[in-house]
């Protein structure tokens, strides 16, 4: 009872202490509510303010998140391509080894096949070659011995035939001895032994006779078993077979080597031959030399005589250039006088009146057309060489036919210079300027004529 007085005397306390309590709480929210939230003008535009800085850092946020976003997807989408086409370079490479792959079984078969084709008559072919091959030793052997015989037989010959001379020098010897013993008075006795030493002596030279022919025989036989050993490989078959027993392949150099001597003395005697005939081809060569040489010098006059020509027509082409050129420094110095004569004549030194003298004295002659230009020329030319001392000829015609483009190129000015040094020491003062210009012109063609040449 006690306990129930007491929870209804506090909860009397409590329902009494409660108004209060709920006032401040409402006053103190209340409060809160004002500091929190924009009452006056000033603050509530600040709060906009402050809502749309914060939407607008949000979303500058969210942007740089979605451009980073872009950027990995771009990447993954790069990264993606990249190993797609590493896919397909794979894919390609796979194929192409699955191709090479099945080539290559293909062939191995078709090998295969052919290997077991060929293996049968490869063997059958083997078997051809072994008995082709005995059958040949047989024959080598026989011919082996064929050619000991007949090179023992041979050596037997060659004894017999040296007996043969020796027996033949010693009776020509006894029968000389015995016809210069032989006195006057025995002549009778004497002549039958003559008689029958020269009857013994003839049948000595029958039978050496018959001995070398016999020899001769025997190195035919000799020479024809060499060349049947390589000719009795193509016995039996077209192809040559590699396989030869060391017997065999000894007696073949055997004779392989005796074909080779003969052969070697063969050609020892055809570089005899050739050699005896290049010293009579020497000895014909040396007895047509002199026509020889004649129709060579006949042959370089010609060639000198076209050269020669060409070089007048380049020269003659030259020639005309310079004449051309030498009408337009004319033209022009005539020119230059006229123009200092118009400006200053009268207070112009003597050196220079002299200077623009001649080109009014050439303007005052009749003007020369450029064929006539170069014909005067050219007779400038000939009327000095005609006035320069005559040469030797005889030692021209050496060096002419040896070198003929020095010799014509070093003649005109050859000529030039000693007309030039032959001129006399009296000659007028009025002609020398005349010569001079001739010997300049005739320098300057032979100038042209050695460059042309060269």
């Amino acid at each position: 009872m006690f306990v129930v007085l007491g929870f209804l005397a506090a909860s009397l306390l409590w329902l009494l202490a409660a108004p209060g309590f709920w006032a401040r709480a409402v006053r103190l929210t209340s409060e809160r509510l004002r500091e929190s939230m924009p009452l006056t003008e000033a603050e509530i535009r600040a709060d906009k303010d402050r809502m749309r800085a914060e939407y607008a850092l949000k979303i500058h946020h969210q942007q740089v998140e979605l451009d980073e976003v872009k950027l990995a997807a771009a990447r993954q989408l790069i990264e993606l391509n990249r190993r797609d086409a590493r896919i397909n370079g794979l894919e390609a490479d796979v194929e192409a080894l699955k191709a090479s792959l099945e080539g290559a079984f293909n062939a191995r078969s078709v090998l295969e096949q052919t290997i077991a084709d060929r293996l049968p008559r490869l063997g059958e072919r083997l078997d051809e070659a072994k008995q082709h091959l005995s059958g040949r030793d047989d024959e080598i052997a026989g011919l082996t011995r064929a050619a000991e015989r007949q090179a023992r037989a041979l050596q037997e010959a060659g004894a017999i035939n040296e007996q043969l001379k020796r027996e033949v020098q010693r009776l020509t010897t006894a029968l000389e001895t015995a016809g210069a013993k032989a006195g006057a008075g025995a002549a009778d006795t004497g002549a039958d032994a003559v008689v029958a030493m020269r009857a013994e002596l003839d049948a000595l030279r029958t039978r050496s006779r018959e001995q070398s022919a016999l020899i001769d025989r025997l190195q035919k036989a000799i020479a024809e078993t060499a060349d049947a050993a390589p000719r009795a490989q193509g016995l039996n078959g077209s192809k040559p077979i590699p396989l030869r027993p060391d017997a065999a392949a000894k007696s073949v150099d055997e004779n392989e080597k005796k074909l080779r001597e003969a052969r070697a003395l063969a050609a020892s005697q055809e570089q005899e031959i050739a050699r005896l005939k290049a010293a009579v081809a020497i000895h014909e060569k040396a007895s047509l030399s002199s026509g020889d040489s004649r129709i060579a010098l006949k042959a370089s006059l010609g060639a000198l005589e076209e050269k020669a020509s060409q070089q007048e027509s380049t020269i003659k082409a030259l020639k005309s250039e310079i004449a051309g050129l030498q009408e337009q420094l004319t033209q022009q110095a005539a020119e230059h006088a006229a123009d200092v004569s118009r400006l200053g004549g009268g207070t112009q030194p003597l050196s220079d009146t002299s200077a623009v003298g001649a080109p009014r004295e050439r303007r005052a002659l009749p003007r020369l057309t450029l064929a006539q230009r170069v014909a005067q020329s050219r007779r400038d030319a000939e009327d000095e060489e005609q006035t320069s001392p005559p040469k030797d000829a005889e030692p021209k015609a050496a060096p002419a036919a040896e070198s003929p483009s020095p010799a014509k190129a070093e003649g005109p000015s050859a000529a030039t210079n000693e007309g030039t040094n032959g001129t006399p020491a009296g000659d007028a003062k009025g002609a020398e300027p005349d010569r001079r210009a001739s010997r300049i012109k005739s320098r300057l063609l032979d100038r042209i004529s050695d460059l042309s040449k060269a």
